[in-house]
């Protein structure tokens, strides 16, 4: 069998075209969108509603962690399609948010509805807000003005996290994040037209 030895020009992407390294850029940029780290998006939005509920910010947080701290956890879908957003679920206790208007209340519970089982966004959870009665010890449903009030606090808080997602996964997946991995990940992989090389011939 006679042997044949297969060469093949790869181009680093400063060194395509502009029409070749736009090419390029897009399909990159495709390729970080397919391959985004859900766990990312969810522990930069657990951070974001850790700082909306505390006033501080110490960066992202794990799932494991949100719990831990304030008894919550997120859910999302962020494709801009209907029904997209974020959601929270769990036991918030006033102690534990300080910068959140309470109105007087001391606990609330963010529980699933029919709608998020199907979807997540800020009108899949039922919001319930409650009060510590002195005098009996026990815990009383909050004046409905109050809850009204709580309850548009948060789905408003939900919409700006659904912008917020959408902000970083638009940054994951930008112009200047695919020259990044490019340039940290075996640059040289592109043919003339911008086009992907056989893996084989890929290099520094």
């Amino acid at each position: 069998m006679k042997q044949v030895t297969v060469t093949e020009t790869v181009f680093l992407l400063g060194e395509l075209s502009d029409t070749a390294r736009e090419k390029a850029l897009e399909k990159m940029r495709m390729a970080l969108y397919d391959n985004i780290d859900s766990s990312q998006i969810t522990d930069h939005l657990n951070g974001e509603l850790y700082s909306a509920l505390t006033g501080t910010y110490d960066g992202e947080i794990s799932k494991k962690e949100l719990s831990k701290r304030v008894g919550l956890t997120i859910e999302w879908s962020l494709s801009h399609c209907q029904g997209d957003g974020v959601a929270i679920y769990g036991t918030l206790n006033r102690s534990d948010a300080l910068n959140v208007n309470w109105g007087g209340a001391d606990n609330a519970t963010f529980t699933r509805n029919s709608h998020g089982h199907h979807y997540s966004h800020e009108h899949c959870m039922d919001i319930a807000l409650f009060e510590y009665d002195d005098e009996t010890g026990y815990e009383i449903d909050a004046e409905s003005d109050a809850t009204e009030m709580f309850t548009k606090q948060f789905r408003d808080l939900c919409r700006e996290l659904a912008r917020s997602g959408y902000a970083e996964i638009e940054y994951a997946t930008s112009i200047d994040a695919a020259v990044e991995y490019l340039d940290n990940n075996l640059p040289r992989r592109f043919l003339q037209d911008g086009s992907y090389a056989p893996t084989e011939f890929w290099g520094e």
